[in-house]
C-alpha cells in the first residue's frame, strides 16, 4: 500500500516543481547568453583573424597572413542536488490529508531553491572571478587574468601587448565613470589588434544599493551630479539591471561595483540538465524519498564586450 501512494505525491510535486522552476523571475537572460550542453564539457575557441593587406608594387610577390588560434575555454558543468524524506510512519499517522495538500509546495519551494542557486552561482562569478585580485591562487580566465583587468593579452601569440577592460582605481558609479566604461566598451580591439570591434554599452548591472545613481545617469534628462544643467547625453544607453545578488564591493563601499555589458559579448550561463525532481520509497529506511538535481556552468570565453569597476 505504502508504496503505491507514491506516484500520487510524486505527480504533485512534480507538477508544483515544474510550475515555480518556469515561474521564477531571473535576470540571467539579460547578463548571459543561455544555452544547453550536449556532452560533459563544452570547447570554446577564440581566433585571432587576418591583419591589414599590404602595399605592394607591379611584379612584387604578395604577403601572406594567416589566422591562428588565440584564448580558448572548456565549460565543464557542476552538479548540484537538493532532497528530502518523509517517514512512513508520518504519512501513515496523517489521518485528515495534510500532508498530501503540503508535499506539492514542497516541490514548489525545491524549484525557487535551483533558480535562486543558478542567481547565486552567476553573481559569485561576478564577484570572485570578474573582479579578482591578481595572485598566486587567483580564479582566472584563460589569459590568466580575471574577468576584469588593466592587463589583458591582446591575444595568446601577441601577448606583449596587453589592454584593459577595468578602471585603473576603484570609483563610485557617477557620470564620470560610467563614460570611462562607455568609451573602453567603444575602443575595445580584436584580437588581432587592428580592427574595433565598434560595439555599444547594452546594460549597466548593479546592486539595488545604486538604484537612484543608475537610474538618474541612465534614465534622467540632466547630466547628473552638476549643477550646469547639461544635457544627459547617456539617457538610454544601457538598460539598467538591478542585481540583488551580485554584491560586490569596493574597499570603501559596500555592494558598490558594477559593470557593463556590451551588445557583443562572450558571457556564457551553459545549462547540461535543467532542474528535475525525481521520488521513490526507500524500503529499507522506510521513508519516501524526493530529490532535485540540476547542472550548468557559467563562465566567459573572452574580456571583450565586458568592462567593470569596482568601487570606490
Amino acid at each position: 500500500m505504502s508504496q503505491d501512494l507514491t506516484p500520487l505525491f510524486s505527480k504533485g510535486i512534480s507538477k508544483q516543481f515544474g510550475i515555480a522552476y518556469d515561474a521564477w523571475p531571473t535576470v540571467l537572460p539579460q547578463i548571459f547568453h543561455m544555452g544547453q550542453m550536449d556532452g560533459r564539457y563544452t570547447d570554446e575557441q577564440n581566433w585571432e583573424m587576418y591583419g591589414l593587406p599590404l602595399r605592394r608594387g607591379p611584379g612584387e610577390g604578395v604577403a601572406q597572413g594567416q589566422f591562428k588560434p588565440s584564448f580558448g575555454k572548456r565549460y565543464t558543468p557542476v552538479n548540484y542536488a537538493l532532497g528530502d524524506i518523509l517517514a512512513y510512519e508520518d504519512w501513515k499517522d496523517d489521518q485528515y490529508g495534510v500532508m498530501a495538500k503540503v508535499l506539492p509546495t514542497k516541490g514548489g519551494q525545491l524549484a525557487v531553491s535551483h533558480q535562486t542557486l543558478k542567481e547565486i552561482v552567476a553573481a559569485n562569478f561576478f564577484k570572485n572571478i570578474a573582479f579578482a585580485t591578481v595572485g598566486n591562487n587567483t580564479p582566472q580566465m584563460a589569459d590568466g587574468q580575471p574577468l576584469f583587468s588593466t592587463a589583458h593579452p591582446i591575444s595568446q601569440a601577441n601577448s606583449g601587448v596587453t589592454v584593459s577592460n577595468r578602471a585603473s582605481s576603484g570609483g563610485d558609479l557617477s557620470f564620470a565613470t560610467y563614460d570611462a566604461g562607455a568609451v573602453n566598451i567603444r575602443q575595445q580591439k580584436a584580437a588581432n589588434n587592428t580592427q574595433f570591434l565598434q560595439n555599444n554599452p547594452r546594460v549597466l548591472v548593479v546592486n539595488p544599493v545604486l538604484h537612484r545613481v543608475a537610474n538618474q545617469i541612465m534614465r534622467g534628462d540632466w547630466e547628473r551630479g552638476t549643477a550646469d544643467r547639461n544635457l544627459n547625453i547617456y539617457k538610454n544607453d544601457a538598460d539598467v539591471i538591478e542585481w540583488p545578488y551580485f554584491q560586490a564591493s569596493g574597499s570603501t563601499g559596500t555592494n558598490n561595483s558594477w559593470f557593463i555589458v556590451a551588445d557583443n559579448h562572450y558571457l556564457q550561463f551553459l545549462i547540461r540538465q535543467e532542474a528535475e525532481i525525481t521520488t521513490d520509497y526507500a524500503i529499507g529506511v522506510q521513508a519516501y524519498v524526493f530529490v532535485s538535481t540540476s547542472r550548468f556552468v557559467c563562465g566567459s570565453s573572452d574580456w571583450r564586450g565586458c568592462y567593470g569597476n569596482a568601487g570606490a
